[in-house]
């Protein structure tokens, strides 16, 4: 059996193609793994903002005198319940750092009229802040939570 120019040309044109395919398949898959990654990086991060609005919403609207950051909420004794989004000051100064499954409180800060009052920060990775609108003695005030994945 003999080989033609057109056999051989035909054999070259089918392993450059052949290569060429393999090749956008091996950047296909790579591209696919980086999103993937990236995919599960936002889904860390969407699921430590989760806990973040939860807690922050606890804390605006309970009151825990034990756990001061599960409940800052002032208390109006006449109607003997909690007040939500009116936070009780001297609860607010006891609020300290806490560690919870996967994640902890790292700061805690409080903005009045231009005036910023840190309660506490340390230091974290992977960390998410969320500000709130609160009423502290009766001024309009934003409510800073910092929380971090451990």
């Amino acid at each position: 059996m003999a080989i033609t120019a057109e056999g051989f040309t035909f054999s070259m044109d089918l392993g450059v193609s052949f290569i060429a395919m393999l090749l956008m398949a091996l950047l296909i898959l790579g591209h696919f793994s980086i999103e993937g990654e990236r995919a599960a990086d936002a889904m860390g991060m969407a699921s430590l903002e989760r806990k973040a609005v939860f807690l922050l919403d606890a804390m605006v609207k309970n009151r825990n005198e034990g756990i001061p950051v599960f409940g800052l909420a002032g208390l109006d004794p006449e109607r003997r319940r909690v007040t939500p989004n009116e936070l009780d000051p001297a609860l607010l100064e006891k609020a300290e750092q806490f560690e919870g499954r996967g994640f902890f409180v790292a700061g805690l800060a409080v903005s009045s009229n231009g005036n910023r009052k840190v309660l506490w920060e340390t230091a974290g990775e992977s960390c998410v802040s969320l500000d709130r609108v609160v009423l502290i003695l009766g001024k309009l005030s934003l409510l800073e939570a910092k929380v971090c994945e451990r």
